[in-house]
């Protein structure tokens, strides 16, 4: 009988861990997101997007310049 309840204190110790690890995953890519201007999150967004689609494809993702994300549609003078 004390095997088994040291089991479910493991199991409920890995959940709680769990739970804590996404919750503070959470929180810091909130306060990562908060430092970025308001006027920024939509290229944040694009950007996020392309990586999520190509992966490690793209050697350099240009992150110290702008990114306007649809540069065929863009009309150039």
């Amino acid at each position: 009988m004390e095997v088994l309840s040291v089991f479910v204190v493991q199991e409920l110790f890995l959940v709680a861990a769990l739970m804590f690890l996404s919750s503070f995953t959470r929180w810091w890519g909130y306060k990562v997101l908060q430092r970025i201007p308001d006027k920024d999150h939509d290229e944040v967004m694009l950007k996020s997007a392309a990586y999520d689609c190509l992966g490690g494809k793209r050697k350099n993702w240009a992150l110290n310049t702008r990114w306007h994300g649809n540069y065929l549609a863009k009309v150039t003078n």
